[in-house]
Protein backbone atom coordinates (compact mmCIF):
# COMPACT_ATOMS: atom_id res chain seq x y z
CA UNK A 1 0.00 0.00 0.00
CA UNK A 2 2.79 2.48 0.93
CA UNK A 3 6.14 2.94 -0.75
CA UNK A 4 8.77 0.84 1.00
CA UNK A 5 11.59 3.13 2.04
CA UNK A 6 14.23 1.13 3.79
CA UNK A 7 14.76 -1.65 6.26
CA UNK A 8 16.82 -0.60 9.27
CA UNK A 9 17.84 -3.51 11.42
CA UNK A 10 14.70 -5.53 11.93
CA UNK A 11 12.25 -2.76 11.02
CA UNK A 12 10.70 -2.48 7.59
CA UNK A 13 9.74 1.20 7.13
CA UNK A 14 7.16 2.75 4.81
CA UNK A 15 6.40 6.40 4.06
CA UNK A 16 2.86 7.72 4.40
CA UNK A 17 3.40 11.35 3.46
CA UNK A 18 6.01 14.08 3.16
CA UNK A 19 5.18 17.12 5.26
CA UNK A 20 6.76 20.55 5.58
CA UNK A 21 6.86 22.71 8.67
CA UNK A 22 7.22 26.10 7.02
CA UNK A 23 7.41 28.12 10.22
CA UNK A 24 6.66 28.02 13.90
CA UNK A 25 3.08 27.89 15.04
CA UNK A 26 2.07 24.85 12.99
CA UNK A 27 0.58 21.65 14.32
CA UNK A 28 0.53 18.30 12.53
CA UNK A 29 -1.78 15.39 13.32
CA UNK A 30 -1.11 11.99 11.76
CA UNK A 31 -3.60 9.18 12.39
CA UNK A 32 -3.46 5.61 11.16
CA UNK A 33 -5.05 2.27 12.01
CA UNK A 34 -2.74 -0.70 12.45
CA UNK A 35 -3.31 -4.42 12.87
CA UNK A 36 -0.72 -7.16 13.17
CA UNK A 37 -0.95 -10.94 13.06
CA UNK A 38 1.76 -12.40 15.29
CA UNK A 39 3.05 -11.85 18.80
CA UNK A 40 6.62 -10.59 19.04
CA UNK A 41 6.21 -7.94 16.36
CA UNK A 42 7.22 -4.33 17.03
CA UNK A 43 5.36 -1.41 15.44
CA UNK A 44 7.00 1.90 14.46
CA UNK A 45 5.53 5.40 14.13
CA UNK A 46 7.57 8.52 13.43
CA UNK A 47 8.44 11.76 11.67
CA UNK A 48 11.86 11.44 10.08
CA UNK A 49 14.16 13.56 7.95
CA UNK A 50 14.30 12.67 4.22
CA UNK A 51 17.32 10.35 4.78
CA UNK A 52 15.51 8.55 7.66
CA UNK A 53 18.41 9.22 10.02
CA UNK A 54 17.01 11.77 12.41
CA UNK A 55 13.69 12.84 13.87
CA UNK A 56 11.01 11.51 16.15
CA UNK A 57 10.04 7.86 16.34
CA UNK A 58 8.80 5.18 18.69
CA UNK A 59 8.61 1.42 18.63
CA UNK A 60 5.56 -0.11 20.24
CA UNK A 61 5.48 -3.67 21.55
CA UNK A 62 1.77 -4.62 21.40
CA UNK A 63 2.32 -7.61 23.70
CA UNK A 64 4.19 -5.94 26.59
CA UNK A 65 2.95 -2.38 26.00
CA UNK A 66 6.49 -0.97 26.04
CA UNK A 67 6.88 2.23 24.03
CA UNK A 68 10.54 2.98 23.31
CA UNK A 69 12.25 6.03 21.83
CA UNK A 70 13.63 4.58 18.60
CA UNK A 71 15.48 7.68 17.38
CA UNK A 72 17.04 9.61 20.26
CA UNK A 73 18.15 6.87 22.64
CA UNK A 74 16.09 8.04 25.63
CA UNK A 75 14.83 4.50 26.29
CA UNK A 76 11.46 3.50 27.68
CA UNK A 77 8.86 6.26 27.36
CA UNK A 78 5.85 4.45 28.84
CA UNK A 79 4.04 1.12 29.23
CA UNK A 80 0.56 0.90 27.76
CA UNK A 81 -2.09 -0.25 30.22
CA UNK A 82 -4.17 -1.67 27.35
CA UNK A 83 -1.50 -4.26 26.48
CA UNK A 84 -1.49 -6.95 25.38
CA UNK A 85 -3.22 -6.01 22.13
CA UNK A 86 -5.01 -8.81 20.31
CA UNK A 87 -3.51 -9.85 16.94
CA UNK A 88 -5.86 -9.19 14.03
CA UNK A 89 -7.69 -6.32 15.76
CA UNK A 90 -7.31 -2.72 14.46
CA UNK A 91 -5.70 -0.16 16.77
CA UNK A 92 -5.51 3.62 16.26
CA UNK A 93 -2.11 5.33 16.35
CA UNK A 94 -1.81 9.12 16.39
CA UNK A 95 1.19 11.42 16.30
CA UNK A 96 0.71 15.10 17.13
CA UNK A 97 3.67 17.42 16.50
CA UNK A 98 3.87 21.15 17.07
CA UNK A 99 6.74 23.34 15.93
CA UNK A 100 7.53 26.23 18.25
CA UNK A 101 10.61 28.14 17.16
CA UNK A 102 13.37 25.62 16.51
CA UNK A 103 11.78 22.82 18.53
CA UNK A 104 9.29 20.05 17.82
CA UNK A 105 7.01 19.04 20.66
CA UNK A 106 5.35 15.69 20.13
CA UNK A 107 2.58 13.68 21.71
CA UNK A 108 1.84 10.11 20.64
CA UNK A 109 -1.51 8.45 21.27
CA UNK A 110 -1.82 4.66 20.99
CA UNK A 111 -5.19 2.99 21.37
CA UNK A 112 -6.39 6.00 23.39
CA UNK A 113 -3.35 6.16 25.73
CA UNK A 114 -1.07 9.20 25.55
CA UNK A 115 2.71 9.46 25.72
CA UNK A 116 4.78 12.65 25.58
CA UNK A 117 7.90 12.41 23.43
CA UNK A 118 10.93 14.47 24.49
CA UNK A 119 11.15 17.81 22.66
CA UNK A 120 13.58 17.76 19.75
CA UNK A 121 15.74 20.68 18.64
CA UNK A 122 14.95 20.76 14.94
CA UNK A 123 15.92 23.98 13.18
CA UNK A 124 16.82 22.22 9.93
CA UNK A 125 13.70 20.05 9.67
CA UNK A 126 11.75 21.81 6.97
CA UNK A 127 10.62 18.59 5.32
CA UNK A 128 9.78 15.41 7.21
CA UNK A 129 8.44 12.02 6.22
CA UNK A 130 5.64 10.48 8.25
CA UNK A 131 6.74 6.88 8.56
CA UNK A 132 5.22 3.63 9.82
CA UNK A 133 6.81 0.24 10.05
CA UNK A 134 7.06 -3.08 11.78
CA UNK A 135 9.29 -6.04 12.34
CA UNK A 136 8.33 -8.71 9.86
CA UNK A 137 9.49 -12.17 10.83
CA UNK A 138 8.71 -15.42 9.08
CA UNK A 139 5.26 -15.08 7.49
CA UNK A 140 4.27 -12.07 9.63
CA UNK A 141 2.07 -9.32 8.22
CA UNK A 142 1.08 -5.88 9.43
CA UNK A 143 -1.51 -3.64 7.82
CA UNK A 144 -1.67 0.14 8.05
CA UNK A 145 -4.97 1.68 6.88
CA UNK A 146 -6.99 4.91 6.98
CA UNK A 147 -3.94 7.20 7.14
CA UNK A 148 -4.73 10.88 7.50
CA UNK A 149 -2.34 13.83 7.82
CA UNK A 150 -3.73 17.23 8.86
CA UNK A 151 -1.87 20.55 9.30
CA UNK A 152 -3.29 23.34 11.45
CA UNK A 153 -2.04 26.86 12.02
CA UNK A 154 -1.75 27.61 15.74
CA UNK A 155 -2.46 31.13 16.92
CA UNK A 156 -0.24 32.22 19.79
CA UNK A 157 -1.49 34.86 22.19
CA UNK A 158 0.86 36.76 24.48
CA UNK A 159 0.57 35.89 28.14
CA UNK A 160 -1.02 38.58 30.26
CA UNK A 161 1.46 39.99 32.75
CA UNK A 162 -0.01 41.29 35.98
Amino acid sequence: MYQKLKCTGRLSLHTIDTVSFRSGGERLRLTIDVSYDQGGQLLFLGLLDPELRDGIGVTIDPQTGEVMDAMNQTGLLTRLESAPWEPGEPYRLELHAERIGDSLFTLIRMNGETCDYPAVYAPAFAELKSVVGATLGSGATVSFENADTVFEKVEFRPLAVA
